[in-house]
């Protein structure tokens, strides 16, 4: 198109029946996106059992022309976000990147909260590159540093999917679309890598009909580890609207009592809002967010709930359980079967469905 540049490479192996392209594109950023489109030629199934969406050299560094024969695990660092735990998904860090190789892994084997993205920075000229994968699964980012004392330095890069094997079965003349790294290089600082990945992003990403962007609004809120009551709430409300938010989000905790909103987990299934808490009703809530400009969200989680609810009580057919296998509980919960249509009428028919009809509102934030 007159915005991107679009290069198909194909490959066919002479040895397994099997057709690949390597589809990249370029969009005018400092980004570039790759997949891969594997292609099975049989009349056989076939097995994936490794996949590499992007690998190979990064960069040779001639340390000499810099003037540079210092520490070589100095050269490189490392980025990416430490923790794959809930409500630290944030704890981004920069580490050392030692001569060696280096593996950052995400979901696969580990807690599913970590992003897939990491930097590696040259702290000798300042560039920064920046990879991320468009995939919900397991991966893993693979860097090989081989920094030698003497001589020149030499920085490989590597990122793939992770599953239980197989990790795919084509069938016959079936053609694999894989997920999209997406990868880029700048000069600059960590800001600067950032704006570059989300100039992509909202370039090439988020122009799909289904990933829509035009409601990806500035958002802020609060949750459980505040006081919840209607006149802090309303404190909260003006305070984000001072600072520009467009939408107000009410998290876990609104179903609790007062002083039992850390407890929203024993409380799943009701998705009523306390009368304790709210003795005018939610509704006071959401006109005050309105007045003030700002579109209001609700957390929800219909679709878990707690042993201890009337709803559980009344209907324990209607949770999700093998009967082969002891129930086990999520947070002190277990999930909903939501593939019966009275199950969802029931639970739709309390707040979550007054919530759009009565409130108006515009957004309900589900996790």
């Amino acid at each position: 198109t007159d915005e991107s540049e679009t290069s198909v490479l194909t490959l066919e192996s002479r040895v397994r029946p099997i057709r690949i392209r390597v589809i990249t594109v370029l969009d005018g950023t400092a980004m570039f996106t790759r997949r891969l489109e594997i292609e099975n030629l049989s009349d056989k199934y076939m097995n994936i059992s490794r996949l590499s969406v992007i690998g190979g050299g990064v960069e040779t560094l001639d340390k000499g022309r810099l003037g540079y024969d210092e520490k070589p695990d100095e050269i490189y660092s490392i980025g990416y976000f430490d923790s794959d735990k809930w409500g630290k998904e944030g704890f981004f860090n920069w580490h050392k990147l030692m001569s060696g190789v280096t593996c950052v892994d995400t979901r696969f084997g580990r807690d599913r909260f970590r992003h897939p993205l990491v930097f590696i920075r040259n702290n000798l000229t300042g560039k920064i590159w920046t990879a991320q994968l468009g995939w919900s699964g397991g991966c893993r980012f693979t860097v090989d540093c081989n920094a030698q004392p003497d001589g020149d330095s030499h920085l490989s890069f590597k990122a793939e999917i992770t599953s239980h094997n197989p990790m795919y079965v084509l069938a016959p003349n079936e053609v694999f679309t894989t997920p999209e790294v997406h990868i880029g290089l700048v000069s600059g600082g960590l800001d600067d890598a950032v704006n570059q990945m989300h100039s992509h992003v909202r370039k090439s990403v988020l122009n799909m009909p289904e990933a829509d962007g035009s409601d990806l609004l500035v958002g802020a809120g609060m949750g459980a580890e505040h006081d919840m009551g209607v006149e802090s709430t309303k404190v909260f409300i003006e305070r984000f609207a001072d600072l520009g938010a467009e939408v107000f989000i009410v998290d876990a905790g609104w179903v609790c009592p007062p002083d039992k909103q850390t407890c929203w987990g024993e409380y799943n299934g009701i998705n009523v809002p306390d009368m304790e808490r709210y003795p005018n009703g939610i509704g006071e809530i959401v006109d005050y967010c309105h007045e003030k400009g700002m579109k209001f969200g609700l957390w929800v989680e219909p679709e878990m709930v707690n042993p201890q609810s009337e709803l559980y009580k009344k209907h324990p057919d209607w949770v999700l359980n093998f009967p082969t296998r002891e129930r086990e509980l999520q947070r002190e919960n277990e999930s909903i079967l939501f593939e019966n249509q009275k199950v969802v009428d029931v639970n739709m028919e309390h707040e979550v469905k007054k919530s759009f009809i009565e409130y108006s509102m515009s957004v309900i934030i589900s996790r």
